[in-house]
Parts: C-alpha cells; sequence; structure tokens
C-alpha cells in the first residue's frame, strides 16, 4: 500500500522554509524537505525543486540566485517602493493600493488589514474605499474592483502636493506593515542621479530573469518580488517604481496580463489588442549610404529538419528581403505564385543556446507585406546573426538562414545570387530502374508513397500513371 504523508509537499516546504532565519542553498533546503516528507518517487529531488520554482518561488521563498534560497519574508523585509502619486490621488486624498503595492502583498491578503506607520513608527490610521472602474477588453466592457486608502488628512498634514513621491518599506511582508514616507519632487531632483543608477539596476535584474527564463516571457508576481530583493543592499537609493522602469526601458515591455516580456516580442493578441499596431513606436529607418547598399551579404540558408539541404546566397545591402524572399523561393523549389513567406530575426538569449525570435513581417506572393520593403542592410546584421524564414504558414516550411560574412561587390555581378549549394544525393526513377535504367528522379509522388517507401518519378515518367496524382518537386 502507498505511504500515508502527515503532510503535503507543500507543507513541508513552507514548514522548511519558516524555520529559516537566513539564506540556504537550494540542495540543502530539498534535502530538509525530504527529511519530513519522505518520497518513494524515482527522482525526489527534482520533484521538490520544480515544486518550489512553480508554486513557492516569491510565495513562500525568494531565489537570491540559481542555487540560493531565502523565506519571502526575509527577503521583502527593508524594500522600499518609490510611489508616485498622481494629480487625482492627491486632489481627492487617496493612494490605490494597486498598482502601487502589486505583488508585495501576501497572495489573498485582506486590504483592510494592513498597517500603515510613519518614521517615527506611529500607527496611521487609514479607511479603506472601494471603487469600481470599468475596463475594455477584447470580450467587452466589465468592471473591476480598485481599492484605495483614504489619507487626505496625512496628506495635509505631511503637506504632500501633486507631482509628490510616496516611498513605501516593507516591515513585515507576512503582517503586511508598511511605512510610509513622502518625497517631495525637490528631494527628489537632488537624487536624480543616484535613482538613475538604481533604475538601470533594476532593469538589468528583471532582463537577466527574461534573459534566463524557459520561455519569452517572466511573471510578474515572480520577477518583480525577485528583482527587489536581489536588488537590496546593492544600492544607495530605491529605484522608481518598477512600472515606470520596465516601461523606460528599451529591453522590456509589461503586457498588462500579469508578464513581463521582451519589447520587440509581439504575439498575435497583443496586436489585437492594440487594434493591429504596436503598443510601442517602431524606431526610425536608418538612412542607408550608397557604400551600404552596395555590400554584399552571404548567407547560408538551410533547411530545419534537413540541415544537410543547404543554399548559399549573396544579396546587397540596397535589396530587400521581398528580394531574398524570392530567391529563397526559387533555389529551395517553392511556389513562387502562392502561399505566404516571413521572416524573423533569432537573437540569442544571454549565454545560453536559446533564442527568441523578433518577427520582422511576413511578404505575400504579389510583393506585398509589412517585410517586403525592408532592406537587408537596415536589419543591423552581424556575421554570425541568424534568421528565421517560413514558407507557406500552412505547412511550415521552416529554415534556418544564417550570416557568414559582409564584402564588396564583385564586378558586373548581378544580385541576388546563389553561389554554392550541398552536393546532392539523388534519388533514382523506380519506373526506370525495373527497366534496367538510372534516371535520376524530379518528384515525389505522393499518391504511391506508403508511410515507410516514398515512391520516385522522373520527368519521362509521370505519364499515364502519375497524371493526376499529387507530385511534389524535390528539392536536392
Amino acid at each position: 500500500m502507498p505511504q500515508k504523508f502527515k503532510i503535503s509537499k507543500d507543507e513541508a516546504i513552507s514548514q522548511v522554509a519558516a524555520q529559516l532565519d537566513g539564506p540556504v542553498a537550494l540542495d540543502e533546503f530539498v534535502r530538509r524537505v525530504l527529511v519530513i516528507w519522505p518520497s518513494q518517487a524515482k527522482k525526489p529531488e527534482a520533484a521538490v525543486r520544480q515544486t518550489i520554482r512553480d508554486y513557492h518561488a516569491a510565495k513562500t521563498v525568494i531565489f537570491m540566485d540559481d542555487k540560493t534560497l531565502l523565506p519571502t519574508p526575509l527577503a521583502l523585509t527593508g524594500v522600499t517602493l518609490r510611489v508616485p502619486l498622481t494629480r487625482s490621488e492627491v486632489k481627492n486624498g487617496l493612494f490605490y493600493i494597486y498598482p502601487a503595492l502589486e505583488f508585495f502583498l501576501p497572495q489573498d491578503f485582506p486590504p483592510d488589514e494592513v498597517q500603515l506607520v510613519d518614521e517615527d513608527d506611529h500607527t496611521i490610521p487609514v479607511e479603506l474605499i472601494t471603487r469600481r472602474k470599468k475596463v475594455k477588453s477584447l470580450l467587452g466592457e466589465y468592471e473591476e474592483e480598485i481599492h484605495a486608502w483614504k489619507l487626505g488628512w496625512w496628506y495635509r498634514k505631511r503637506k504632500v502636493k501633486k507631482h509628490h513621491n510616496i516611498l513605501v518599506t516593507v516591515l513585515d511582508w507576512t503582517a503586511g506593515k508598511f511605512r510610509l514616507q513622502p518625497e517631495s519632487q525637490k528631494e527628489y531632483r537632488l537624487i536624480r542621479k543616484e535613482v538613475a543608477q538604481s533604475n538601470q539596476q533594476l532593469a538589468d535584474i528583471i532582463f537577466d530573469l527574461l534573459e534566463n527564463s524557459r520561455g519569452e516571457r517572466i511573471y510578474s508576481g515572480i520577477a518583480i518580488p525577485t528583482a527587489y530583493a536581489r536588488l537590496q543592499g546593492n544600492v544607495t537609493c530605491p529605484p522608481d517604481h518598477w512600472r515606470d522602469v520596465v516601461e523606460s526601458d528599451p529591453r522590456l515591455r509589461y503586457s498588462g496580463f500579469g508578464d513581463i516580456r521582451y519589447a520587440d516580442s509581439f504575439t498575435m493578441l497583443d496586436r489585437l489588442m492594440s487594434g493591429g499596431r504596436r503598443e510601442r513606436p517602431s524606431p526610425p529607418r536608418k538612412k542607408l549610404s550608397a557604400a551600404e547598399k552596395q555590400q554584399v551579404y552571404t548567407f547560408k540558408a538551410a533547411y530545419k529538419q534537413r540541415k544537410g539541404l543547404w543554399r548559399r546566397i549573396e544579396i546587397q545591402g540596397g535589396q530587400t528581403l521581398y528580394d531574398f524572399d524570392r530567391i529563397l523561393r526559387d533555389v529551395f523549389k517553392h511556389d513562387t505564385f502562392d502561399h505566404m513567406s516571413g521572416f524573423w530575426r533569432l537573437v540569442r538569449r544571454g549565454n545560453s543556446r536559446r533564442f527568441r525570435e523578433v518577427d520582422l513581417g511576413s511578404i505575400n506572393p504579389f510583393g506585398e507585406g509589412d517585410a517586403a520593403g525592408k532592406k537587408i542592410a537596415a536589419l543591423g546584421l552581424q556575421p554570425g546573426d541568424k534568421l528565421k524564414y517560413v514558407y507557406d504558414f500552412g505547412d511550415w516550411y521552416e529554415h534556418v538562414i544564417e550570416l557568414e560574412k559582409i564584402g564588396e561587390p564583385e564586378e558586373k555581378a548581378k544580385y541576388p545570387r546563389l553561389i554554392a549549394q550541398n552536393r546532392p544525393r539523388y534519388h533514382y526513377c523506380q519506373n526506370c530502374a525495373e527497366q534496367g535504367r538510372k534516371t535520376v528522379a524530379k518528384y515525389i509522388c505522393y499518391d504511391c508513397s506508403e508511410w515507410d517507401a516514398s515512391v520516385w518519378v522522373c520527368e519521362d515518367c509521370i505519364y499515364p500513371d502519375h497524371e493526376d496524382h499529387y507530385l511534389q518537386e524535390i528539392v536536392y
């Protein structure tokens, strides 16, 4: 019979975290969990690590680095948020809890139980009010509740005015206890340089978390407390509010759906929400010099699933992705009169072997599309950089393209052009083979092919046996 545990795995993790008074190595933390929660799993250590990362990060513990944990109450104690007050908040004497303290209260913590004190540790009595705000979404308009504290009397007492900030320091994360301290614009201006340095450090930590994440996004509820915990003790003053820091950093973007992404990463949902427009304006196109337009870019393009099938292509900097699409369709035998195609730039994520994809746009067979007019030199590619090219978004013929070098054009050469390709491994026509002839096949007949046996046909043998069959030209 299976062993019955007195406590669950989650309870064991919480119990071990509650006993800590400082940082601990992840391996040691896992060992302590397994002492009070013995497991018969094949790889119990891995199971506990995964549970910590998936369900306890920022809730129970914070990863101070990949191998070190600190209980969340300890990690966040002393963290200070710089919250800018809006004109409306000062005028109405309110302090909106969200987004000001978003991700800095325990999950499901009742807002009316939050404790506020001033610099002298005197209690600041407040009244919690709830308002309803209309929000528009793809599914229509709906109302959400927003909570705020009435602090008008305190604002007047502390002479808080518009454009002031409130410094909010976590005193006791578990109990929801915070210290409030007003900051005038004059005080803020005196430390602007130090704040800018703190902003950069915070943005760098968030970007590093994104670079090392499994996907191309990070959940803000984990990333933001983690970033502030790692920042603490490494700066002379608190940064601006994390939303402002993310919005100001050209590498990052807060999606509005609870996650942070690369600034140039846009999903179909993003495009729908923004009416088909990118949320951030694209940088102005660089004006190319005559020399840049003349330079020759040498690319090696290969099928992703058949890397031995490749073509080396030269194209000039002043030519476009539409020109590139034309020659790629030609050398890989793709139909030039049908189907969409698209390009993505592959950007290495940190020092890993993973890449993220930056959508450069699509092209249709008529030379239209948001990528068609983009010039090769304007992409800012350097030798070693990679692109992804997909022909036919239905069947999805994917290619990986690497820029090998940038050089000068040859006299009288016409670009783009094919300069090399893989050594072909030919298939031979079965009909001809039965008659004692060795003829290179040009097509595969899918109607006659079986799962484990393809039927290869030369051009002369199409008629009459394969005349009405589905034939596809072979790419060697």
